[in-house]
């Protein structure tokens, strides 16, 4: 079997973001908002609570720089942070278990500890799925979801502190299960 060599473009674990964001405050039974970037093939839905977010940074990366990045926040630690990179060659189902190592490795790298993906599905796209404890913000966690599309590579990075833990795990499971490709 042919080991894949994949450049594995893979975010921070902590980021930070200047809250010049796009969105507005919502009434508290506004339904979900919709998001829509040109720079992703992707939609999905979020929480309306949430707001857009064009000033990402990532403090802690491995791998190379992402094509496009973006997000949408309840606060400065809070939010679900979304990058696009390209593959050199197209993640299927057929090799996911191939690329699984590597992404272990990087993510163990950020993590400062040994972590290990779980295989999964997004929107019937090969996935892998890490919960990661950080160091900043204190107390905090973030769940990542690396998906491919071919040779496109998004991932989601769903960070909380405590006192928001609930409501963006709640924003990224909406994210995961309402996500399309376009």
């Amino acid at each position: 079997m042919t080991r894949l060599s994949l450049t594995l473009a893979l975010a921070a674990l902590v980021t930070t973001l200047g809250l010049g964001c796009g969105g507005q405050d919502a009434p508290e039974d506004a339904g979900p908002a919709t998001f829509e970037n040109p720079d992703f093939g992707i939609t999905f839905e979020y929480p309306s609570s949430f707001e857009t977010v064009d000033d990402l940074t990532f403090n802690r990366a491995a791998g190379s720089a992402a094509q496009a990045t973006a997000g949408v926040a309840l606060d400065e630690s809070n939010l679900l942070g979304l990058q696009r990179f390209e593959n050199p060659f197209a993640v299927t189902d057929e090799n996911l278990d191939e690329v699984v190592p590597e992404a272990d490795m990087l993510f163990s790298q950020l993590a400062g500890e040994p972590v290990k993906g779980i295989e999964t599905e997004v929107a019937g796209l090969p996935a892998i799925e890490y919960d990661i404890p950080l160091q900043e913000p204190e107390e905090g966690e973030t769940r990542v979801t690396v998906f491919f599309d071919g040779e496109t590579q998004y991932l989601l990075n769903c960070q909380s502190t405590p006192e928001q833990r609930e409501a963006v795990e709640a924003a990224c499971d909406m994210a995961l299960e309402t996500l399309e490709t376009t």
